[in-house]
């Protein structure tokens, strides 16, 4: 069962960019900062009994999140080239119906080596996660009068390898 949002209105700022240090460095940062508010909705009378107020939130909205990264580069002599990335997410708090999710932070990163040799080929481990953060990712929508709140977690920390052939 849906409702409309009735009126709102949402003011936000969102800024990205990076800096570059030569060939070798960048550094990446975005940001953005949300108000969004609702003015008032109509409810059909015999959907009122699954609404408990006279707005409707902005569910999964974080009011404010943010990120930052950086990446190395530099050639290995006839070994290729290497890399390295690492960045970090911020979540603010969230809301979903009547609950609050806390606010998060993760950490992912990887290092490479790009052009193997002098072949199409790449080579790199990566991690997600890497503090093994357990966050809330989504809810699980059920009314908020249905007597049960679920919610759904965040992938946990995930190592791997990868492989890539360039055609």
């Amino acid at each position: 069962m849906s409702i409309n949002a009735g009126k709102t209105r949402v003011k936000g700022l969102d800024v990205d960019g990076f800096i570059a240090i030569g060939d070798q460095f960048k550094f990446t940062f975005a940001g953005n900062l949300l108000d969004p508010e609702s003015r008032g909705v109509t409810i059909p009378a015999e959907l009122l009994p699954y609404q408990t107020g006279s707005v409707i939130g902005f569910d999964f909205v974080a009011k404010h999140t943010y990120s930052l990264g950086g990446e190395f580069n530099t050639e290995i002599g006839n070994f290729g080239k290497f890399t390295a990335n690492l960045d970090l997410y911020h979540s603010g708090p969230a809301s979903f119906t009547d609950m609050t999710f806390p606010s998060y932070t993760v950490v992912n990163g990887r290092i490479g080596l790009n052009n193997v040799g002098g072949m199409p080929i790449d080579l790199s481990i990566y991690g997600t996660n890497i503090f093994n953060k357990t966050y809330i990712a989504q809810g699980a929508f059920n009314g908020p009068n249905a007597g049960v709140e679920s919610s759904i977690f965040g992938a946990p920390a995930q190592y791997g390898a990868t492989v890539r052939y360039r055609f």
